[in-house]
């Protein structure tokens, strides 16, 4: 309020809106100089408000992240037009993670998802800023590691499980790694994991030290919707099998001697729809090799272009159109589309055998 030795002391609205008696320009002009400082200054606040209001206004239900927007630039854009037109401070905070996470792009979503709890707007800025290229959340070492040789090593990261919302997920190495000379083997953390996260590393260039905090890996996030065959809770149990102790079939594998096993492959509406062959745990192949004079006449197949090498000399190759379903005698199920060639025998090659959970060691 102006005190009475100010010059503006007295001054009603209709002086300073220029309206009745004071509509007169004339008078309007006589005004001191503070007053009519202070009608400009009214007349332009009510110009602006007048064209923002006139102006179209953009839902901030309707602002989405860009595929390529960082998320970091699309929560501004959220935030001033969350804040332009919701008045409530904590209504704002509600509002901003709901649609934060509704609106992101699909890599951002896997990320918050992988989230534990009910993650705030913050806790989603911070985690989604660390992504990798391929949508992943970076994890760093948590302590200083050297690598004296170039066996695998396992190395504790900075990351826990379970990563929440049922999620499982990748943990693959960081390119600029690849570049340091750091070779981080593709990992699986599981959804019901507890505990911290390992990465296993190896090097071909022996010593190799990395500091503590070093971004190494990425831990890709997924929704596996493989069902279960029976529930059970992983823990803090990594790296191997978990639970009571489970001994399935087992057998000596050595170059001379290769373990035999009779499987199931299965086809969906062809004729027959299943047949049993007899193959060859083949650790050194990297996909399920069938015989063509194995495989049905009915199961279709495309020819592949460039012939296989090493079955005893080149040979025309052809491949499965449809998945096929390899079931082992235990019942354990592979989805594959084996290629078909004209070889002496059925080959279950790693595809199959890493799907079926075989492990492979001398420390059994």
């Amino acid at each position: 309020m102006a005190r009475q030795d100010d010059p503006r002391y007295g001054v009603r609205p209709d002086m300073l809106m220029g309206v009745g008696e004071f509509a007169d320009v004339n008078k309007q002009i006589a005004y001191e100089p503070l007053v009519l400082e202070q009608c400009q200054r009214i007349g332009m606040a009510a110009l602006v408000q007048t064209m923002e209001m006139s102006a179209p206004k953009q839902s901030f239900t309707m602002i989405f992240q860009g595929t390529d927007e960082p998320f970091l630039k699309f929560a501004g854009r959220l935030t001033a037009s969350v804040e332009r037109q919701v008045d409530d401070f904590t209504s704002r905070d509600v509002l901003l993670t709901t649609v934060a996470k509704s609106n992101c792009n699909a890599e951002c979503r896997k990320v918050i998802e992988a989230l534990p709890g009910k993650p705030s707007f913050l806790q989603m800025v911070e985690a989604c800023s660390k992504m990798g290229t391929t949508g992943g959340v970076d994890v760093c070492t948590a302590e200083t590691v050297v690598l004296k040789d170039t066996a695998v090593h396992k190395i504790p990261l900075d990351a826990f499980g379970p990563l929440g919302d049922g999620l499982s997920a990748f943990l693959k190495g960081r390119s600029s790694t690849t570049t340091q000379g750091i070779i981080v083997h593709l990992g699986l953390v599981d959804a019901d994991y507890t505990g911290r996260i390992y990465a296993m590393v190896s090097t071909s260039t022996p010593p190799l030290t990395i500091p503590e905090k070093t971004r190494i890996a990425q831990l890709v996030p997924f929704k596996s919707s493989v069902p279960r065959a029976e529930s059970q809770v992983r823990g803090d149990g990594g790296f191997g099998s978990t639970g009571p102790p489970q001994v399935f079939w087992t057998d000596v594998l050595t170059k001379k001697r290769r373990s035999e096993k009779t499987c199931t492959l299965s086809l969906p509406g062809a004729m027959p729809s299943e047949i049993h062959l007899c193959g060859t745990l083949d650790t050194g192949t990297d996909v399920t090799i069938v015989s063509i004079a194995a495989w049905p006449p009915d199961w279709p197949l495309d020819p592949v272009r460039t012939p296989v090498a090493g079955l005893r000399g080149t040979k025309q190759c052809y491949v499965s159109q449809k998945l096929v379903t390899v079931m082992n005698p235990e019942g354990q199920a592979a989805i594959v589309r084996p290629p078909v060639t004209d070889t002496p025998a059925n080959l279950w090659g790693r595809d199959a055998l890493a799907t079926w959970g075989v492990r492979m060691g001398t420390d059994f």
